[in-house]
């Protein structure tokens, strides 16, 4: 709502969502080959992007549309798990605890950040809020 409707943004907008279709067709090739070869059985993909779209008001900045990253976490198919929306508070630091866990491994002492594996596998959704903030900074 906040970029000029104007044939440059129009073109900007429509790569975008190209990259997006690009990507997304990569991942279901990926996913594809895993169900072929029968690896999605105990396969955990991970999908993350790093930083929102390249528009004004988004990367490199504090607002949602900067500091919002994809995230998509498929886990093995024998785990039979249905999919859902996990739309909690999520920083950067977590994904290496949340991962280790989802493995069943130990997560060092020295690891920063809280693991939400235990709200991710819980059945039940509600009130399963890891964390109440999240800090964010822009440094350069």
């Amino acid at each position: 709502d906040y970029l000029p409707d104007t044939p440059e943004v129009r073109q900007d907008v429509a790569e975008f969502y190209g990259s997006i279709s690009t990507a997304d067709e990569a991942v279901g090739r990926l996913l594809d080959t895993l169900a072929d070869t029968g690896l999605d059985a105990s396969t955990w993909v991970v999908f993350v992007t790093d930083h929102g779209p390249a528009f004004p008001r988004a990367k490199s900045t504090l607002y949602d549309a900067g500091t919002g990253i994809a995230l998509i976490i498929r886990p093995p198919t024998r785990r039979a798990m249905a999919p859902r929306v996990y739309d909690e508070l999520f920083s950067g630091v977590d994904l290496v605890p949340t991962l280790l866990d989802l493995l069943r491994l130990e997560v060092p002492a020295d690891v920063e950040g809280v693991s939400h594996a235990p709200a991710l596998l819980a059945p039940d959704t509600e009130n399963a809020a890891v964390r109440d903030h999240v800090y964010t900074a822009k440094t350069y």
